[in-house]
């Protein structure tokens, strides 16, 4: 069952082409389009690597938790949940 969120049209408009970087150490950090950081946190993966938990250190607009992979190669990264599905492409 999905989730509604509010103003999810405008979230969805304000995420599109912003940039993601998941680093070795556990984090990530987020820009948008003006190259200007917008979120952070933290990461980890399930033991059978089935799932993503991720913790942001923005509170205004951390939806957070856990996202299950439904897909992961080497160009594409996608994240479903209760929330939200969304499709990352490597650079």
């Amino acid at each position: 069952m999905k989730t509604e969120i509010e103003n999810s049209s405008e979230i969805i408009n304000e995420a599109i082409n912003n940039e993601v970087c998941f680093d070795a150490k556990g984090n990530f950090v987020t820009t948008n389009a003006e190259d200007k950081t917008i979120g952070n946190g933290t990461f980890n993966l399930s033991e059978d690597g089935k799932t993503i938990f991720q913790k942001s250190n923005n509170e205004i607009n951390d939806i957070g938790g856990n996202a299950e992979i439904e897909l992961l190669n080497e160009k594409t990264l996608i994240l479903k949940s209760d929330y939200f599905t969304m499709s990352f492409e490597k650079k």
